[in-house]
This record gives structure tokens, C-alpha cells and sequence, in this order.
């Protein structure tokens, strides 16, 4: 039975405005469990939902879980995993520049005996998922106790001066969130650029994913970063003809990092998908990454500098300043490629007693169905569970395929195609 996607999308616009919408019969069966023959499903599988979260730090139950939630994605009919193989500067594969992850082992720097990150892919592989390793950016250090000693250095210890400093010129302190090494240094995203070569180079990846691309929450207010490299290269960069305000010079400072990783990672396998999560509001009131974090994505997938964004919308459709819905509405306004945008959408926030319910996940893939973005990523692997299992069998009764990489300016409505219930080019890939 073949079904026209903007027909069924008028449809299931319609089904989600009765009032009988209930947990056991989510929407319309026949017209919104089945998406495009091109959907990315993705899930971001944390480095403590494989690690920390077991309560154990033997490598066999880390592989076990990473098993266990690489199997419920696939019995999901999900397509892509976003496996987080750096935190804060650290590695949790065989990394060249920086020390194995303390969780891997209780201990920052000893090698655990094994590579989650190769271990991953290979699973992916056996069960037909893609592979995007997560690895957070700008992120130096998290804790209030700074990291021990260890082989190689840890970054926060060798470099001091690489940590953002406030208008005041005084360095970020260590909390119970994340210390940020400065987007303003250029040896900084020198390092970053050295350490995504090195996982390129050496690991079959379908992709590598950026987190925290960014200044840190609250740059506009506190000023940063106001370290004196970053103050040198903003004096040096306003002599010139075009210079850039300090804003503006900030925000230029994470173009010129994508620019670079873009122009590098094609080299070495141009098949390798470069996407990023970003701050779900966009050029929007309130609480924008645009101008709290200096983070202007849209250029990113624009230009080509990378394949895809997943802005993380982590709020209710009913939100009265910042609803889902009115989100993804924007995003998908904002660009020529609607299909280089996934929505990020907050499964953790479901469950609890102040829990969301899940009929609001159903409620917000339904809204991610009706324009023309690409797909969805679910945070987190972990919250996959409970009535999750009600949700993926409504609306992802059917496998798809991740939407293909719209590159050299390829746009297309590739959600606009009409498709077979049982997509025969995804039987075929063994999706």
C-alpha cells in the first residue's frame, strides 16, 4: 500500500487535535507511524550511560550495556546511535592527544583494556545502525576537584591559560559543571582539530558529532571569555579592514573551527558525516544560543560546512515562551536545507512524577512529521524504557533509512517522496 507523506501529514495534523488521544492509541495508526523512507532516528548514548550508570567498572559490564542499548535502538526500528567517546578533554578511545577517561577505569590515564569507541562501531555494524562518535568540544574540565595526574597531561594541568576568563580577566572556576577551554585561543582549537583527525583517521565512523560547539552558558552576561590570548587576537583582528565587533569576532571564532575540521576531515574520508547538537533556540526570544553562547548554526549547514544540526528542544509544545511546537516551526523556516535539521527531543523528561508523560513525545514527533526536517534525536538511551515501548510501536512501526547527506548545495524534499508502508529500499539495506 503506498501512502502520499503531505496527504498523511494533513491527516495526522487533524488526528492530533482530538481529545482521544490516550497512552494506549497514541494517534492515527495508519498515517503517522509510518515516516518518510528517509528518517533519521537517532539516539545519544552518554558516556555514563555505558559506564557509571552500571555501578561497575569491570569492561565486560560496559560492553554488556552498551549491547543491551544498542539493541533496544535497533528493536526500536532507530537508525543512528550518537556514541559519546570524549567529555572533558579526556578519551574514551585510544586517543593520542589525551588520557583515557576516568570512568573507564576509576582512575584518569590508565587504559582500560579496551576501546569502547572500536567496540561500539563494531557493534553498530552487526546490527545495521550508523555510528556518529559524540564528542564534546570546548568542555576542559568537570568537577570541583581538578583532574590528577596522568599520561598524557591532562589539558586543565598543562594548560592553564587555555580556560576562559571573564570580563575581569579571571578564569572560569571549577564547579559541578563544566570548566570551558577558551574558543578565542587559537592553540585550543588547534587541539580540538588534532584530536577529530586523529578519530577520522583511525576509526571507521559514519560520522563524528559535536556537543557544547560553544562559549559556556552565560558568556554575554559574565563576559567571557576575556583571557588575555583571546583579548591579543581580538586587538590584532580589529586593525583589519573588516573587523569584526567583539560578538560577532566570538561567534566567528566557532565558524572558524567548523571551517576547519570541514576542510580537514574531507581529506581524510570524505564520506564521514559532520554534524553538531546546538542550543535549541535559534535568533529567538529568550534564552537563544545566537546570542547567550555565541553560537550562529545556521551558517554551519548553509555553507556545507557540516551535513547536519540537532537543535535540542527541550521543552512542552505547551511552554508558554519557548514551545516545541513554535521551534521546529522556526528551524525549519530558517534554512534552504530543512533536511540538514534534527529535532532533539527530551525522552528523559517523560517519566517522574512532574514527568512530561509520553503522550507529549508522541505529540512532538507528530509536530517533527509535519515540516520538512529530517529527523529526530532522543535523549537518552537510558530513558528508552517503560512506555517507550508503546511510542516507537506507533510511530516507528516501519524501518527507515537516516536521510542522506545533502552536500555541493543539494536540496531536495526528500520527505515529500511516496513511500511503501514496508520500504523496500530499507529491507534491502537491512535496516
Amino acid at each position: 500500500m503506498k501512502l502520499n507523506i503531505a496527504y498523511s501529514k494533513q491527516i495526522a495534523a487533524f488526528m492530533l487535535l482530538l481529545s482521544s488521544f490516550s497512552a494506549s492509541s497514541f494517534v492515527c495508526r495508519e498515517e503517522l507511524r509510518t515516516g518518510s523512507v528517509y528518517e533519521t532516528r537517532g539516539v545519544w548514548v552518554t558516556r555514563w550511560d555505558y559506564t557509571t550508570r552500571t555501578g561497575s567498572m569491570e569492561p565486560d559490564d560496559h560492553k554488556k550495556e552498551i549491547k543491551r542499548l544498542f539493541r533496544v535502538a535497533k528493536e526500536s526500528n532507530l537508525n543512528t546511535v550518537f556514541f559519546q567517546v570524549r567529555g572533558s578533554f579526556d578519551a574514551y578511545y585510544q586517543s593520542e592527544y589525551e588520557p583515557w577517561a576516568l570512568d573507564l577505569s576509576g582512575v584518569l590515564g590508565v587504559d582500560p583494556g579496551w576501546d569502547p569507541l572500536a567496540f561500539a562501531i563494531m557493534e553498530a555494524e552487526s546490527l545495521g545502525l550508523k555510528l556518529h562518535a559524540w564528542v564534546n568540544t570546548f568542555t576542559l574540565w568537570k568537577g570541583v576537584d581538578p583532574p590528577g595526574a596522568s599520561t598524557p597531561k591532562h589539558a586543565y594541568l598543562e594548560h592553564p591559560e587555555w580556560i576562559v576568563a571573564d570580563i575581569s580577566g579571571s578564569p572560569m572556576k571549577l564547579s559541578n559543571h563544566y570548566v570551558y577551554a577558551s574558543p578565542g585561543n587559537i592553540e585550543v582549537r588547534e587541539h580540538i582539530l588534532k584530536v577529530v583527525i586523529d578519530i577520522a583517521e583511525k576509526y571507521d565512523v559514519d560520522g563524528i558529532h559535536f556537543d557544547y560547539i560553544r562559549y559556556p552558558e552565560g558568556a554575554m552576561q559574565l563576559g567571557y571569555s576575556h583571557d588575555s590570548t583571546s583579548l591579543s587576537e581580538f586587538k590584532r583582528r580589529n586593525a583589519n579592514q573588516d573587523a569584526l565587533n567583539w560578538d560577532d569576532w566570538q561567534r566567528d571564532n566557532i565558524h572558524q573551527l567548523v571551517r576547519a575540521i570541514r576542510d580537514s576531515v574531507k581529506y581524510v574520508n570524505e564520506n564521514i558525516a559532520l554534524s553538531a547538537a546546538v542550543l535549541g533556540k535559534y535568533r529567538l526570544p529568550g534564552w537563544s544560543g545566537y546570542d547567550v553562547a555565541f553560537q550562529d548554526a545556521v551558517p554551519w549547514i548553509e555553507e556545507g560546512w557540516l551535513d547536519f544540526i540537532v537543535p535540542m528542544i527541550y521543552t512542552r509544545r505547551d511552554h508558554y515562551t519557548s514551545s516545541f511546537t513554535e521551534i521546529v516551526q522556526n528551524w525549519n523556516k530558517r534554512t534552504r536545507k530543512p533536511n540538514s535539521i534534527l529535532a532533539g527531543i527530551a525522552v528523559y523528561m517523560a517519566e517522574g512524577e512532574k514527568g512530561w508523560g509520553w503522550k507529549e513525545i508522541a505529540y512532538q514527533i507528530a509536530d517533527v512529521r509535519g515540516t520538512n526536517i529530517g529527523g529526530m534525536v532522543f535523549f537518552n538511551a537510558t530513558a528508552l524504557k517503560s512506555n517507550w515501548e508503546e511510542v516507537h510501536s506507533e510511530f516507528f512501526q516501519n524501518p527507515a533509512l537516516p536521510q542522506p547527506l545533502l552536500r555541493q548545495e543539494t536540496v531536495t524534499d526528500l520527505a515529500a517522496q511516496t513511500i511503501e508502508t514496508e520500504p523496500k529500499a530499507a529491507q534491502k539495506a537491512g535496516y
